[in-house]
């Protein structure tokens, strides 16, 4: 067929198909049968006019219709309101049970904290602690029984209980992995705190101004405790009852729901910390306002939570809740072509970390031992001023800075910048070795390692900046230092700007994948540090001073030590974990920006043979 004769022949559809794709709503079939027939087209000109125009021109059309296939088939609004309306009303509905476990075992514990008040007058203090009862006290004394809502501003006052509620509700829901018995037990502690606190007011004879105060913002907040004590109820449930899928795929599913249960109460925390920093301390306002307010926050759970789910449950929702979207087999090797959701990228992660995980902990193990004799050898003495020992996971993230920056220290950040750049390039490196099997060449090691200089420096600024702009303007950089990081190794050739310039091409567009999969990541690496803060620590602390028979002062001291080296190793391994992950989803970026894996398609074209009626490539 002649060239003229084939473009006559096929122009009407190819116009038909530029028509739907200009439409601002496709249909996802539709494009995948266009998909199929112009890559046929494609085939044919390749054949008989490989070097005409008309076989440019399908090569643009295939793909731009590559592009729709592969993205959501509905707009960003339409997804959102999908999520919001559709798909968690679903995870909540289904989690009803574990909601009113949740809630019941909580309000158990209130009342048990109550109850203990009433029976010991010094229950307060063992779980209050003396000097906040004796500050409350003097308020009390001083006219202003709720000004401990007003000692601080505003904004730092909203921001400092906004992380911390996060970080309560993370841990609510992560400690779910012990077959929710983690989860259980943190309900418990946080109900009878919560039951002490307004029994102390009660016994003052402040029941309503304290009950008024207390739930204008704890209606919400503690509501987003009881959903999390769910979410990590959920999640140990998949890993204790794996019902027909393999404990293993179980858990994924689980762990999954969980998680998507927790990004749901995420905007709620935050909006209970903004109404306790800037709303709670005005106790003046009237009572029946504030009464109106919890009310209306009271409904507005009970309607999100509990009515609107099952209103929706008996109407029908709009699609199922999908379980086969995961790999069907762990032992599958990745695939760096093909664009994945942040859940595929997620799962993918660990695959990585499986499968190179020998060699990720020699990488782990050898910046640790860098960074540890490095402080050992400049330190002035081994004592815990130089050596952060935060006793609980809250106070290890408040004071990850001094792990970097310390005054007795001078050379900190240079050592942690040297062991952030030969993590993240041995991770890349790695990763290279997985995706086109060889080895980079050791030549270019010096060459990567100062293209990891760049964001090296970024993440350290960020750790440097006060508190305020590091979680909120930092959260929002830290996977772009990342991803700088590798595009530069992998890409812009060790020019930062060009790394910059491609950074923000792949990211930008696709920002609420890349924050939402960095937030994943990041939650995922609390619940590994909070291990640390453990018994299972403590008893291991144990037995090794039985075994080392050390002075009582160098006893002291090869605690230290210990546990220094293992808060590294810990906080390394982390940042290991998410470098993985931004690492995978640098391939997806590229794939959506660029079409890797269509060119990879249209190669093979041709290729297949038909053996009794079946393709074989």
């Amino acid at each position: 067929m002649r060239e003229t004769q084939f473009i006559e022949q096929n122009k009407e559809k190819w116009g038909e198909f530029e028509n739907i794709l200009e439409d601002e709503y496709k249909d996802p079939d539709k494009l995948n049968d266009l998909f199929i027939q112009i890559t046929d087209d494609l085939s044919y000109s390749r054949t008989f006019y490989p070097n005409r125009s008309v076989r440019v021109y399908l090569n643009g059309l295939a793909q731009s219709i590559f592009h729709d296939v592969h993205k959501s088939p509905t707009s960003p609004w339409r997804a959102f309101q999908h999520f919001w309306l559709e798909e968690l009303p679903q995870l909540y509905f289904e989690a009803r049970r574990d909601m009113l476990v949740a809630f019941l075992v909580f309000a158990l514990a209130l009342g048990i904290g109550v109850l203990s008040c009433a029976m010991d007058p010094d229950f307060p203090e063992i779980i209050l602690g003396q000097s906040y009862l004796d500050m409350t006290e003097s308020n009390i004394k001083n006219g202003d029984p709720m000004a401990v809502y007003k000692q601080k501003g505003m904004f730092n006052m909203a921001l400092g209980i906004t992380l911390n509620n996060l970080m309560v509700a993370l841990l609510t829901f992560l400690t779910g992995v012990f077959i929710g018995m983690g989860s259980v037990i943190v309900l418990i502690f946080n109900g009878i705190m919560v039951g002490v606190f307004q029994y102390f007011f009660v016994e003052k004879g402040l029941f309503l101004e304290s009950f008024l105060t207390i739930w204008i913002h704890g209606t919400i907040e503690i509501s987003c405790i009881i959903v999390a004590g769910a979410a990590g109820l959920t999640m140990g449930r998949g890993l204790a009852f794996p019902d027909t899928y393999a404990r293993d795929r179980a858990f994924q599913l689980s762990a999954r729901r969980g998680m998507k249960m927790m990004i749901g109460i995420a905007p709620l925390i935050i909006l209970a910390g903004f109404i306790e920093g800037f709303l709670t301390r005005y106790t003046d306002t009237p009572q029946i306002i504030r009464a109106l307010f919890i009310l209306i926050s009271l409904g507005f759970v009970l309607s999100y939570f509990m009515w609107y789910p099952a209103i929706k449950a008996r109407i029908g929702f709009a699609a199922p809740l999908y379980n086969t979207d995961l790999n069907p087999d762990l032992n599958l090797k990745i695939n760096y072509r093909s664009i994945k959701r942040n859940g595929e990228v997620f799962t993918e992660s660990f695959l990585f970390l499986r499968n190179y995980f020998q060699t990720i902990i020699i990488l782990v193990g050898g910046v640790t031992a860098l960074y540890c004799t490095a402080v050992f050898l400049l330190s002035p003495a081994i004592n815990e001023e130089v050596f952060v020992l935060p006793t609980d996971l809250f106070l290890y993230l408040g004071d990850f800075d001094d792990i970097i920056f310390n005054d007795q220290i001078a050379a900190l950040p240079f050592i942690m910048g040297l062991c952030v750049m030969i993590l993240t390039t041995g991770v890349n490196r790695l990763m290279i070795r997985d995706s086109d099997k060889t080895w980079p060449s050791w030549s270019k090691l010096g060459k990567d390692l100062f293209a990891a200089l760049p964001g090296t420096v970024v993440l350290l600024l960020l750790f440097y900046a006060p508190g305020g702009i590091t979680w909120l303007i930092g959260s929002m950089v830290f996977p772009l230092a990342l991803l700088w990081i590798f595009i530069n190794q992998r890409e812009a050739g060790g020019n930062p700007f060009t790394g910059m310039q491609r950074t923000f091409a792949l990211a930008l567009p696709q920002r609420g994948r890349v924050w939402a999969l960095s937030l994943i990541l990041l939650s995922t690496g609390m619940f590994f540090l909070g291990l640390m803060h453990t018994a299972v620590v403590g008893f291991f602390l144990d037995v090794l001073t039985w075994i080392v028979n050390l002075p009582p002062e160098k006893m002291d001291q090869f605690g230290i030590v210990f546990m220094m080296v293992l808060q590294m190793f810990m906080t390394f391994f982390v940042f290991a974990l998410i470098i993985i992950g931004m690492g995978l989803l640098y391939y997806t970026l590229s794939g959506i920006q660029d079409a890797g894996d269509l060119w990879e398609k249209i190669g093979k074209i041709g290729e297949q043979r038909k053996i009794r009626g079946l393709e074989r490539e």
